[in-house]
């Protein structure tokens, strides 16, 4: 009866050990299954990704010529922006002191001439200064007065005045004030300009500034 036991426990136990065998068995082929068919996957998405790689150079090469153009236009348009701004900042200033001129050949009256302009700048500060001679002491506050009138100036400064005397044995001759004007510009003066209410010259003439600078009235001295 011993041994028969035995036999017994013997084959259950040689049958379940089989039994395991299988099961590693089937799940060892079912793994391996399974990496073949991973690593069938990425092999295939290798392949695409070498092959999109390589469109992609190709497409590269074709525009590749492109990019250097672009990069060239660039590089030109760098170092032409100074160039502009430059042409622009000329443009604005020759605007603005064309308007100034403008301004002051409006703002100056019958019997008063023009006998120079000059202007200094110090960055956005800049301030004209206007020379000349009038028939009066009233004429130069009616030419402060125009000038004030305008918005380009926050400020209109007397430099000084000085009378002449008539000259003697001279039919002609009257006497006359010479005077210095100083016009700051606002800091934010713009191109052109019109003044608040500006008063039409004497006797409904109007005045020109020469290019030398000299002012006349239209009906002469």
């Amino acid at each position: 009866m011993p041994n028969v036991n035995l036999i017994a426990a013997r084959r259950s136990e040689k049958k379940r050990l089989e039994r395991t065998a299988r099961h590693l068995f089937l799940g060892l082929t079912a793994e391996a299954a399974v990496l073949a068919l991973l690593g069938g996957f990425l092999g295939i998405q290798q392949m695409s990704l070498r092959t999109a790689m390589t469109d992609a150079d190709a497409r590269l090469s074709q525009l590749q010529p492109t990019m250097d153009r672009i990069a060239q236009i660039e590089r030109d348009t760098a170092e032409l922006i100074p160039k502009v701004e430059t042409l622009q900042q000329a443009r604005t200033d020759t605007l603005r002191w064309r308007a100034m001129l403008q301004i002051v050949s409006q703002s100056v009256p019958q019997s008063v001439w023009l006998s120079g302009i000059t202007a200094q700048t110090a960055g956005a500060d800049a301030t004209i200064t206007i020379a000349g001679v009038a028939g009066s002491q009233t004429l130069v506050g009616e030419t402060m007065t125009r000038l004030g009138s305008y918005p380009v100036f926050d400020r209109v400064d007397l430099r000084f005045t000085q009378m002449s005397a008539p000259q003697a044995g001279v039919s002609d001759s009257a006497q006359r004030v010479a005077f210095e004007i100083g016009a700051h510009l606002r800091s934010t003066a713009p191109a052109e300009t019109k003044p608040a209410e500006t008063a039409p010259a004497a006797g409904g003439e109007t005045k020109q500034v020469s290019e030398g600078g000299n002012h006349h009235d239209n009906g002469g001295a």
